[in-house]
């Protein structure tokens, strides 16, 4: 598919938070199905919420889905609203 038009969709927080739809939503944005975006600021969003959900899980720990995110190459600068 030509990258000039594959769709493009905005990832809100509240789609990245649910581990097994981040994870489709990821794996189909590297395979190029469609472009993901979203703000540090969505990422900030749901990873501040996680923790708040999951005391047993440090900041540290979400580094490789901040780092895998980077990959794709697809945040916008914005305030994500």
């Amino acid at each position: 598919m030509n990258p000039q038009s594959r769709p493009r969709a905005l990832l809100d927080a509240n789609v990245l938070y649910p581990a097994p739809l981040r994870d489709l939503l990821m794996w189909l944005g590297v395979t190029r199905s469609y472009e993901p975006r979203w703000s540090d600021a969505i990422f900030e969003e749901w990873s501040r919420n996680l923790l708040l959900n999951r005391p047993d899980l440090r900041p540290e720990q979400l580094e490789y889905t901040y780092t895998g995110s980077k990959v794709l190459e697809r945040t916008f600068s914005g305030t994500g609203r």
